[in-house]
């Protein structure tokens, strides 16, 4: 590309914008004009500070964009072998939130390989059934350890889906 990054009153250069639209067609094969899924992360690392990792809550964030869940994977980080179970639990901001958990009954748990991974594949009845999958902007994330054993560090990872971006 060469000449000026903008062609003139303001608007982009148009080399620029299809270089842009190229890099976001991580959703789609062909050149059409629809919507494409914005993935983005959530990672939370829980640390037991060189020991194994306790139970109960270990700290949350806040999520700053409208999404939905699409995939969870934890991994413990350390080579320990071990068991952990973590509850991920929701609330709006605010005073004092009241949070619930968004796993239903299947919490994300390591049980022997050291990793866990769902995968909706897209489909809202596969992997993630019984999830809480939705989340508006602004809400609270809590992250709890309800059972562990010998485990020191892991990494929790949603990969959501945007829902205020298309490419």
């Amino acid at each position: 590309m060469t000449g000026p990054i903008n062609s003139g009153a303001g608007s982009p250069h148009p080399v620029l914008v299809q270089t842009f639209r190229r890099m976001r067609r991580d959703a789609r094969t062909d050149d059409s004009p629809a919507p494409t899924a914005i993935l983005a992360g959530i990672n939370f690392v829980i640390d037991g500070g060189g020991s194994a990792i306790t139970t109960g809550t270990k700290g949350g964030l806040v999520v700053p964009f409208p999404c939905i869940v699409r995939k969870v994977e934890l991994q413990e980080m350390d080579g320990t072998a071990g068991t952990i179970t973590v509850d991920i639990q929701a609330a709006p901001t605010g005073a004092a939130p009241t949070f619930t958990s968004i796993c239903g009954s299947s919490k994300p748990a390591i049980a022997t390989s050291g990793r866990y991974y769902m995968d909706t594949s897209w489909a809202p009845t596969n992997g993630l059934s019984g999830w809480t999958t939705r989340m508006a902007a602004g809400t609270a994330l809590l992250y709890d350890v309800t059972a562990a054993t010998t485990i020191q560090r892991i990494t929790v990872a949603l990969t959501v889906q945007r829902l205020d971006l298309t490419g």
